[in-house]
Protein backbone atom coordinates (compact mmCIF):
# COMPACT_ATOMS: atom_id res chain seq x y z
CA UNK A 1 0.00 0.00 0.00
CA UNK A 2 1.79 3.41 -0.92
CA UNK A 3 1.20 6.46 1.43
CA UNK A 4 -1.47 8.06 -1.17
CA UNK A 5 -3.82 5.21 -0.71
CA UNK A 6 -3.21 5.40 3.01
CA UNK A 7 -4.15 8.72 3.07
CA UNK A 8 -7.31 8.24 0.74
CA UNK A 9 -8.31 5.25 2.75
CA UNK A 10 -7.84 7.49 6.04
CA UNK A 11 -9.59 10.71 4.50
CA UNK A 12 -12.67 8.67 3.37
CA UNK A 13 -12.86 7.39 6.95
CA UNK A 14 -12.68 11.09 8.28
CA UNK A 15 -15.44 12.48 5.86
CA UNK A 16 -17.66 9.36 7.06
CA UNK A 17 -17.80 10.36 10.50
CA UNK A 18 -17.15 14.33 10.40
CA UNK A 19 -19.70 15.27 7.24
CA UNK A 20 -21.96 11.50 7.26
CA UNK A 21 -22.22 11.62 10.81
CA UNK A 22 -22.96 7.90 10.66
CA UNK A 23 -22.66 7.65 13.87
CA UNK A 24 -26.63 8.05 13.96
CA UNK A 25 -27.08 5.28 11.53
CA UNK A 26 -24.51 2.41 12.44
CA UNK A 27 -23.82 0.74 15.84
CA UNK A 28 -20.66 1.71 17.30
CA UNK A 29 -19.61 -1.78 18.13
CA UNK A 30 -20.00 -2.20 13.71
CA UNK A 31 -18.26 1.45 13.75
CA UNK A 32 -15.53 -0.30 15.70
CA UNK A 33 -14.67 -2.95 13.43
CA UNK A 34 -14.77 -0.29 10.47
CA UNK A 35 -12.59 2.00 11.58
CA UNK A 36 -9.79 -1.07 12.79
CA UNK A 37 -9.93 -2.01 9.13
CA UNK A 38 -9.72 1.11 7.61
CA UNK A 39 -7.37 2.62 9.69
CA UNK A 40 -5.56 -0.91 11.56
CA UNK A 41 -5.91 -3.30 8.54
CA UNK A 42 -5.99 -7.33 8.99
CA UNK A 43 -5.45 -9.15 11.22
CA UNK A 44 -7.24 -7.94 14.35
CA UNK A 45 -4.55 -10.47 16.33
CA UNK A 46 -1.61 -12.86 14.94
CA UNK A 47 0.76 -14.82 17.13
CA UNK A 48 3.22 -17.48 17.29
CA UNK A 49 6.52 -18.56 16.35
CA UNK A 50 7.84 -20.28 12.69
CA UNK A 51 11.13 -22.41 12.88
CA UNK A 52 13.40 -21.94 10.23
CA UNK A 53 12.69 -25.53 9.88
CA UNK A 54 8.98 -25.48 9.20
CA UNK A 55 9.81 -22.29 6.58
CA UNK A 56 12.31 -24.92 4.86
CA UNK A 57 9.16 -27.34 4.68
CA UNK A 58 6.99 -25.22 2.45
CA UNK A 59 9.61 -23.22 0.69
CA UNK A 60 10.69 -27.12 -0.42
CA UNK A 61 7.30 -28.08 -1.16
CA UNK A 62 6.30 -24.73 -2.90
CA UNK A 63 2.61 -25.06 -4.45
CA UNK A 64 0.03 -27.60 -5.63
CA UNK A 65 -0.34 -29.19 -8.88
CA UNK A 66 -2.63 -27.06 -10.32
CA UNK A 67 -0.01 -24.21 -9.98
CA UNK A 68 3.24 -25.81 -11.32
CA UNK A 69 1.03 -28.24 -14.41
CA UNK A 70 -0.51 -24.42 -15.61
CA UNK A 71 2.13 -22.12 -15.91
CA UNK A 72 0.41 -20.33 -18.34
CA UNK A 73 -2.92 -19.31 -16.81
CA UNK A 74 -0.71 -18.83 -13.71
CA UNK A 75 0.87 -15.89 -15.41
CA UNK A 76 -1.80 -14.59 -16.45
CA UNK A 77 -3.95 -14.60 -12.81
CA UNK A 78 -0.77 -12.64 -11.60
CA UNK A 79 -0.55 -9.92 -13.93
CA UNK A 80 -4.82 -9.38 -13.28
CA UNK A 81 -3.37 -9.44 -9.31
CA UNK A 82 -0.36 -7.01 -9.89
CA UNK A 83 -2.85 -4.61 -12.72
CA UNK A 84 -5.02 -4.36 -9.31
CA UNK A 85 -1.91 -3.66 -6.73
CA UNK A 86 -3.13 -7.08 -4.52
CA UNK A 87 0.77 -7.73 -3.82
CA UNK A 88 4.05 -6.64 -4.10
CA UNK A 89 6.22 -8.65 -6.80
CA UNK A 90 10.04 -9.78 -6.02
CA UNK A 91 12.33 -11.58 -6.87
CA UNK A 92 11.78 -15.23 -5.33
CA UNK A 93 15.65 -15.31 -4.31
CA UNK A 94 15.01 -12.48 -2.04
CA UNK A 95 13.17 -14.09 0.73
CA UNK A 96 15.79 -14.88 2.81
CA UNK A 97 15.44 -10.94 3.63
CA UNK A 98 11.94 -10.91 4.99
CA UNK A 99 11.34 -10.97 8.60
CA UNK A 100 8.31 -13.08 9.18
CA UNK A 101 8.12 -14.48 6.03
CA UNK A 102 6.13 -17.86 5.93
CA UNK A 103 5.13 -19.33 2.47
CA UNK A 104 2.08 -20.89 2.02
CA UNK A 105 1.16 -23.35 -1.03
CA UNK A 106 -1.23 -21.32 -3.74
CA UNK A 107 -3.49 -23.76 -5.95
CA UNK A 108 -5.45 -22.11 -9.37
CA UNK A 109 -9.41 -22.93 -9.40
CA UNK A 110 -10.39 -23.25 -12.90
CA UNK A 111 -14.11 -23.03 -13.60
CA UNK A 112 -15.92 -23.19 -17.30
CA UNK A 113 -16.88 -19.78 -17.78
CA UNK A 114 -15.82 -17.69 -14.92
CA UNK A 115 -11.90 -16.28 -14.58
CA UNK A 116 -9.18 -17.87 -13.02
CA UNK A 117 -8.58 -17.75 -9.50
CA UNK A 118 -5.50 -18.02 -7.51
CA UNK A 119 -6.52 -19.56 -4.10
CA UNK A 120 -4.21 -19.32 -0.79
CA UNK A 121 -3.87 -22.51 1.01
CA UNK A 122 -3.02 -21.57 4.43
CA UNK A 123 -4.53 -24.52 6.13
CA UNK A 124 -2.48 -26.85 4.25
CA UNK A 125 -0.01 -29.47 6.52
CA UNK A 126 3.07 -31.04 4.97
CA UNK A 127 3.04 -33.34 8.16
CA UNK A 128 1.32 -33.75 11.17
CA UNK A 129 3.65 -31.30 12.58
CA UNK A 130 3.41 -28.59 10.23
CA UNK A 131 2.49 -25.37 11.23
CA UNK A 132 0.43 -23.76 9.01
CA UNK A 133 -0.96 -19.98 9.11
CA UNK A 134 -4.94 -20.88 9.70
CA UNK A 135 -3.95 -23.99 12.34
CA UNK A 136 -1.36 -22.48 14.28
CA UNK A 137 -1.13 -18.36 14.06
CA UNK A 138 -4.89 -16.91 13.21
CA UNK A 139 -7.52 -17.55 14.94
CA UNK A 140 -10.91 -16.84 14.54
CA UNK A 141 -12.29 -16.69 17.98
CA UNK A 142 -9.95 -13.16 17.82
CA UNK A 143 -11.87 -12.17 14.97
CA UNK A 144 -15.76 -10.12 14.90
CA UNK A 145 -18.43 -12.95 14.44
CA UNK A 146 -20.01 -13.78 11.38
CA UNK A 147 -23.50 -12.49 10.57
CA UNK A 148 -24.13 -13.28 6.57
CA UNK A 149 -25.35 -17.02 7.09
CA UNK A 150 -28.53 -15.80 7.69
CA UNK A 151 -28.50 -13.36 4.64
CA UNK A 152 -30.94 -15.58 2.60
CA UNK A 153 -33.38 -16.45 5.41
CA UNK A 154 -33.57 -12.81 6.14
CA UNK A 155 -33.61 -12.10 2.37
CA UNK A 156 -37.20 -14.52 2.02
CA UNK A 157 -38.94 -13.35 5.06
CA UNK A 158 -38.20 -9.92 3.51
CA UNK A 159 -39.75 -11.14 0.24
CA UNK A 160 -42.86 -12.54 2.29
CA UNK A 161 -43.71 -9.50 3.99
CA UNK A 162 -43.52 -7.59 1.05
CA UNK A 163 -46.47 -10.09 -0.49
CA UNK A 164 -48.54 -9.46 2.60
CA UNK A 165 -48.36 -5.90 1.92
CA UNK A 166 -48.66 -5.72 -1.66
CA UNK A 167 -50.47 -8.88 -2.68
CA UNK A 168 -50.76 -7.51 -5.97
CA UNK A 169 -47.77 -5.93 -7.21
CA UNK A 170 -44.69 -7.04 -8.89
CA UNK A 171 -41.82 -7.37 -6.48
CA UNK A 172 -38.53 -7.24 -8.36
CA UNK A 173 -35.07 -8.80 -7.18
CA UNK A 174 -31.77 -7.58 -7.59
CA UNK A 175 -28.25 -8.29 -5.75
CA UNK A 176 -24.95 -6.20 -6.34
CA UNK A 177 -21.43 -7.66 -6.02
CA UNK A 178 -18.57 -6.25 -4.47
CA UNK A 179 -14.55 -6.67 -6.68
CA UNK A 180 -12.58 -8.65 -4.48
CA UNK A 181 -13.97 -7.62 -1.18
CA UNK A 182 -11.47 -9.54 0.82
CA UNK A 183 -8.59 -7.96 -0.70
CA UNK A 184 -10.01 -4.49 -0.37
CA UNK A 185 -8.96 -5.38 3.55
CA UNK A 186 -5.26 -4.45 3.81
CA UNK A 187 -3.08 -6.25 5.85
CA UNK A 188 -1.13 -4.65 8.33
CA UNK A 189 2.59 -4.02 6.38
CA UNK A 190 3.39 -5.31 10.03
CA UNK A 191 2.84 -8.73 9.20
CA UNK A 192 1.91 -9.00 5.51
CA UNK A 193 5.11 -11.39 4.85
CA UNK A 194 3.38 -13.97 7.16
CA UNK A 195 0.93 -14.17 4.37
CA UNK A 196 3.25 -14.90 1.19
CA UNK A 197 4.19 -17.10 -1.69
CA UNK A 198 5.97 -17.88 -4.21
CA UNK A 199 4.45 -17.80 -7.82
CA UNK A 200 6.52 -18.07 -11.28
CA UNK A 201 9.68 -17.36 -9.72
CA UNK A 202 7.62 -14.48 -8.10
CA UNK A 203 7.50 -13.46 -4.52
CA UNK A 204 4.38 -12.08 -3.71
CA UNK A 205 3.87 -10.24 -0.48
CA UNK A 206 0.29 -9.63 -0.64
CA UNK A 207 -1.27 -6.09 0.08
CA UNK A 208 -5.23 -7.15 0.58
CA UNK A 209 -6.85 -9.95 2.16
CA UNK A 210 -5.59 -13.83 0.65
CA UNK A 211 -8.83 -16.01 -0.21
CA UNK A 212 -8.31 -18.47 1.83
CA UNK A 213 -7.31 -16.94 5.13
CA UNK A 214 -9.48 -18.25 8.04
CA UNK A 215 -10.39 -14.88 9.01
CA UNK A 216 -10.67 -13.54 6.09
CA UNK A 217 -14.25 -13.43 6.20
CA UNK A 218 -14.77 -12.29 9.33
CA UNK A 219 -12.18 -9.00 8.78
CA UNK A 220 -14.68 -8.15 6.00
CA UNK A 221 -17.58 -9.01 8.01
CA UNK A 222 -17.94 -5.16 9.75
CA UNK A 223 -17.49 -3.60 6.28
CA UNK A 224 -20.16 -5.80 4.84
CA UNK A 225 -22.69 -5.15 7.95
CA UNK A 226 -22.19 -0.98 8.19
CA UNK A 227 -22.79 -1.39 4.56
CA UNK A 228 -26.34 -2.76 5.16
CA UNK A 229 -27.29 -0.37 8.08
CA UNK A 230 -26.27 2.46 5.42
CA UNK A 231 -27.79 0.94 2.43
CA UNK A 232 -31.06 0.85 4.68
CA UNK A 233 -30.72 4.05 5.53
CA UNK A 234 -30.76 5.86 2.22
CA UNK A 235 -33.69 3.54 1.24
CA UNK A 236 -35.86 6.12 1.30
CA UNK A 237 -37.51 9.21 -0.84
CA UNK A 238 -35.46 11.23 1.75
CA UNK A 239 -32.45 10.78 -0.36
CA UNK A 240 -34.25 10.60 -3.80
CA UNK A 241 -31.24 12.83 -5.28
CA UNK A 242 -28.96 9.40 -5.16
CA UNK A 243 -31.29 8.65 -7.99
CA UNK A 244 -29.78 11.44 -10.05
CA UNK A 245 -25.73 11.18 -8.81
CA UNK A 246 -25.85 7.71 -9.74
CA UNK A 247 -28.31 7.69 -13.09
CA UNK A 248 -25.64 6.11 -15.00
CA UNK A 249 -25.71 3.28 -13.23
CA UNK A 250 -29.07 3.27 -13.23
CA UNK A 251 -29.37 3.78 -17.27
CA UNK A 252 -27.87 0.45 -18.34
CA UNK A 253 -30.07 -1.84 -16.08
CA UNK A 254 -32.52 -4.15 -17.33
CA UNK A 255 -35.63 -5.15 -15.48
CA UNK A 256 -38.26 -7.34 -16.94
CA UNK A 257 -41.68 -6.22 -18.14
CA UNK A 258 -44.55 -5.32 -16.07
CA UNK A 259 -47.12 -7.98 -15.34
CA UNK A 260 -50.01 -8.48 -17.86
CA UNK A 261 -53.56 -7.62 -15.99
CA UNK A 262 -54.01 -11.28 -16.08
CA UNK A 263 -51.13 -12.09 -14.51
CA UNK A 264 -51.77 -14.40 -11.34
CA UNK A 265 -49.90 -13.76 -8.07
CA UNK A 266 -49.59 -16.13 -4.92
CA UNK A 267 -50.73 -14.49 -1.99
CA UNK A 268 -48.76 -14.58 1.42
CA UNK A 269 -50.81 -14.58 4.72
CA UNK A 270 -49.27 -12.18 7.88
CA UNK A 271 -48.78 -13.73 11.20
CA UNK A 272 -47.62 -12.46 14.34
CA UNK A 273 -44.04 -12.20 13.19
CA UNK A 274 -44.52 -11.27 9.61
CA UNK A 275 -46.64 -8.51 9.48
CA UNK A 276 -46.18 -6.66 6.07
CA UNK A 277 -43.70 -4.15 5.71
CA UNK A 278 -45.95 -1.04 6.11
CA UNK A 279 -45.37 1.41 9.24
CA UNK A 280 -48.75 1.98 11.18
CA UNK A 281 -49.64 5.20 8.99
CA UNK A 282 -49.61 3.41 5.50
CA UNK A 283 -45.70 4.25 4.67
CA UNK A 284 -43.36 1.63 3.70
CA UNK A 285 -40.40 0.91 6.19
CA UNK A 286 -36.53 1.46 4.65
CA UNK A 287 -35.48 -1.40 2.19
CA UNK A 288 -33.59 -3.71 4.31
CA UNK A 289 -30.41 -5.38 2.27
CA UNK A 290 -29.15 -8.61 2.95
CA UNK A 291 -25.12 -9.32 2.07
CA UNK A 292 -23.99 -12.67 2.15
CA UNK A 293 -20.12 -12.52 2.27
CA UNK A 294 -19.96 -9.44 -0.86
CA UNK A 295 -23.35 -10.39 -2.63
CA UNK A 296 -26.20 -7.72 -1.45
CA UNK A 297 -29.16 -8.86 -1.84
CA UNK A 298 -32.72 -6.70 -2.77
CA UNK A 299 -36.25 -6.99 -2.85
CA UNK A 300 -39.00 -4.38 -3.51
CA UNK A 301 -41.69 -3.61 -5.77
CA UNK A 302 -41.04 -2.29 -8.77
CA UNK A 303 -41.44 1.74 -7.95
CA UNK A 304 -38.90 1.44 -4.80
CA UNK A 305 -36.21 -0.67 -6.41
CA UNK A 306 -34.29 2.28 -8.02
CA UNK A 307 -34.21 3.86 -4.89
CA UNK A 308 -32.77 0.40 -3.38
CA UNK A 309 -30.47 0.00 -5.78
CA UNK A 310 -28.50 3.33 -5.94
CA UNK A 311 -28.83 3.31 -1.34
CA UNK A 312 -26.77 -0.57 -2.54
CA UNK A 313 -24.29 1.20 -4.12
CA UNK A 314 -23.98 4.61 -2.30
CA UNK A 315 -23.15 2.88 1.00
CA UNK A 316 -20.64 0.71 -0.71
CA UNK A 317 -18.59 3.96 -2.22
CA UNK A 318 -19.04 5.68 1.17
CA UNK A 319 -16.92 3.03 2.60
CA UNK A 320 -14.12 2.14 -0.28
CA UNK A 321 -14.27 5.34 -2.11
CA UNK A 322 -16.04 6.76 -4.69
CA UNK A 323 -15.41 5.26 -8.36
CA UNK A 324 -12.11 7.09 -9.41
CA UNK A 325 -10.53 4.69 -12.83
CA UNK A 326 -7.37 7.28 -12.08
CA UNK A 327 -6.93 5.85 -8.49
CA UNK A 328 -8.82 2.71 -8.05
CA UNK A 329 -10.91 0.12 -9.83
CA UNK A 330 -14.71 0.63 -8.75
CA UNK A 331 -15.49 -0.97 -5.03
CA UNK A 332 -18.60 -2.44 -7.23
CA UNK A 333 -18.26 -5.23 -9.12
CA UNK A 334 -19.17 -3.23 -12.64
CA UNK A 335 -19.00 -6.41 -15.08
CA UNK A 336 -21.16 -8.90 -13.19
CA UNK A 337 -23.79 -5.63 -12.47
CA UNK A 338 -24.74 -5.26 -16.23
CA UNK A 339 -24.87 -8.70 -17.22
CA UNK A 340 -27.78 -9.18 -14.40
CA UNK A 341 -31.15 -8.38 -14.82
CA UNK A 342 -33.64 -7.01 -11.88
CA UNK A 343 -36.50 -9.28 -12.67
CA UNK A 344 -39.41 -10.94 -10.58
CA UNK A 345 -37.35 -14.11 -11.11
CA UNK A 346 -33.87 -14.67 -10.60
CA UNK A 347 -31.02 -16.92 -9.17
CA UNK A 348 -29.80 -15.59 -5.90
CA UNK A 349 -26.87 -17.15 -3.91
CA UNK A 350 -27.32 -20.21 -5.97
CA UNK A 351 -30.92 -20.63 -5.54
CA UNK A 352 -33.97 -19.61 -8.23
CA UNK A 353 -36.40 -17.39 -6.37
CA UNK A 354 -39.66 -16.53 -8.02
CA UNK A 355 -41.97 -13.54 -6.54
CA UNK A 356 -44.94 -14.16 -8.48
CA UNK A 357 -45.81 -17.73 -7.42
CA UNK A 358 -43.79 -17.79 -4.59
CA UNK A 359 -41.29 -20.37 -4.40
CA UNK A 360 -37.94 -20.69 -4.54
CA UNK A 361 -36.58 -24.24 -6.12
CA UNK A 362 -33.00 -25.69 -7.11
CA UNK A 363 -31.64 -24.18 -10.64
CA UNK A 364 -30.93 -26.45 -13.59
CA UNK A 365 -27.42 -27.15 -13.18
CA UNK A 366 -27.61 -27.39 -9.37
CA UNK A 367 -29.86 -30.52 -9.48
CA UNK A 368 -27.96 -32.15 -12.81
CA UNK A 369 -24.78 -31.67 -10.67
CA UNK A 370 -26.55 -33.32 -7.50
CA UNK A 371 -27.72 -36.28 -9.83
CA UNK A 372 -24.27 -36.38 -11.45
CA UNK A 373 -22.75 -37.14 -7.99
CA UNK A 374 -25.76 -39.72 -6.86
CA UNK A 375 -25.59 -41.45 -10.03
CA UNK A 376 -21.54 -42.35 -9.04
CA UNK A 377 -22.93 -43.62 -4.99
CA UNK A 378 -24.62 -47.03 -6.18
CA UNK A 379 -24.70 -50.01 -4.33
CA UNK A 380 -21.79 -51.94 -5.60
CA UNK A 381 -19.84 -48.93 -5.10
CA UNK A 382 -16.63 -50.59 -2.39
CA UNK A 383 -14.24 -48.00 -2.30
CA UNK A 384 -13.89 -43.91 -2.27
CA UNK A 385 -11.01 -41.01 -1.60
CA UNK A 386 -12.17 -38.27 1.04
CA UNK A 387 -12.35 -35.74 -1.41
CA UNK A 388 -15.40 -37.71 -3.44
CA UNK A 389 -16.62 -37.91 0.22
CA UNK A 390 -16.31 -34.18 0.70
CA UNK A 391 -18.16 -33.58 -2.58
CA UNK A 392 -20.70 -35.65 -1.83
CA UNK A 393 -21.55 -33.89 1.56
CA UNK A 394 -21.54 -30.44 0.20
CA UNK A 395 -23.51 -31.26 -2.41
CA UNK A 396 -26.07 -32.62 -0.16
CA UNK A 397 -25.51 -30.31 2.39
CA UNK A 398 -26.85 -26.95 0.20
CA UNK A 399 -29.86 -29.28 -0.73
CA UNK A 400 -30.56 -29.36 2.66
CA UNK A 401 -30.87 -25.46 2.98
CA UNK A 402 -34.35 -26.12 1.44
CA UNK A 403 -34.87 -29.78 1.65
CA UNK A 404 -34.28 -30.12 5.23
CA UNK A 405 -35.24 -34.14 5.12
CA UNK A 406 -31.85 -35.07 3.61
CA UNK A 407 -30.37 -34.09 6.70
CA UNK A 408 -32.28 -37.32 8.14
Amino acid sequence: MTNDDLLIRGSTFTNLFLTLKIKNIVPSHILEYVQQRLTIGASSLIRGHNPRTNFLHYYTYGNHTTITTNPVLVAKALIKEDKHNFFLPFPSWMNRFFYHLHLSPESLVIKPGKSDRLVFDASFKINPTSLSLNTAWTHVKDEPPIWYGSAFRRHLLRIWNLRTSYPLEDILLWDDDVSGPFRLIKYNPEIASAFAAILNQTLCIPVGQNFGGNTSAQKWEGIAMAREYLAEHFSNPTSKNLIHKHKNLLSLIHFSKPPHSNTTFISARPDTLNKGVLLSDGTPKNTPHNTFVDDNTIADIRCRMPQAMVASAEALFLLLGQPDPTKHRSPLSMEKYYQAKCSFSKKQLSSQSNTRRMEVTFPPDKILKMQNILHKWHAKRKTYTIRQAAELAGSLEFFASMATWIRF
